[in-house]
């Protein structure tokens, strides 16, 4: 292999990349949020219930709402927010992301499913 060749990523070909990166530029309790709603949608994939289209859409819809959540922190409401979301301090900060996370792509499914 003499050369590669590396060409733009199209966001809208790949539109979970996009989701990733902001996740990680973002910080604090987003990549663990991420994780855990993505967890979610590829269960709920791999058992035939949302099609592979949803994945995406119900990722940006679980980031949306993570988004609203956070942008709280600017109003009266500020004490609401969960630590977790904020700033990842330990690995049960990082569980609970995960898990609110999860909770939320459900939420946007609409699957009643347990934790599992």
């Amino acid at each position: 292999m003499k050369k590669l060749h590396f060409e733009a990523i199209d966001p809208n070909r790949f539109p979970c990349l996009s989701i990733s990166v902001k996740a990680a530029k973002q910080g604090g309790g987003s990549p663990a949020v991420l994780n855990g709603a993505n967890e979610e949608v590829v269960y709920a994939f791999s058992n035939e219930e949302i099609r592979f289209v949803d994945i995406a859409k119900t990722l940006a819809s679980v980031m949306r709402k993570l988004d609203e959540t956070l942008q709280q922190t600017a109003t009266d409401f500020a004490d609401e927010i969960p630590n977790f979301l904020l700033n990842i301090k330990s690995l049960e900060d990082a569980v609970q992301a995960d898990q609110w996370g999860r909770e939320q792509a459900r939420k946007v499914l609409d699957i009643g499913r347990k934790v599992r």
